[in-house]
């Protein structure tokens, strides 16, 4: 393993460890956060993604069931990472289904 290691705390979810790093180091702010290709976000921007994400999921799920678990169909970019944290951000579980599947295929895995 290269670089430092980090003691984590299986009782929080990795939003909750995200969350806190900005928190802790406000400097990080305007720093890169996810290259993908050619593409990057800083952690600012990423925060920005998952308040609006979470805003879409929460005003289109019903949130009284026990166990949310939400189909993810994404081809992966540099709005991947946001899209998962805030999911998780929210106590919901995901599943990643290939959006390159037909949907019947789809509806299989769920």
């Amino acid at each position: 393993m290269r670089g430092k290691s980090v003691d984590y705390n299986l009782s929080r979810s990795i939003y909750d460890f995200f969350d806190e790093q900005i928190i802790q180091n406000e400097c990080l702010l305007n720093k890169t956060a996810i290259i993908y290709k050619s593409k990057s976000l800083t952690f600012r921007q990423v925060q920005d993604l998952i308040t609006k994400i979470n805003q879409f999921i929460y005003s289109s799920i019903d949130f009284e069931q026990k166990n949310c678990f939400i189909d993810v169909h994404l081809i992966p970019d540099e709005y991947t990472i946001p899209v998962l944290l805030a999911i998780n951000s929210l106590s919901c579980g995901y599943l990643p289904i290939d959006p390159q599947l037909p949907f019947e295929s789809n509806l299989n895995f769920i």
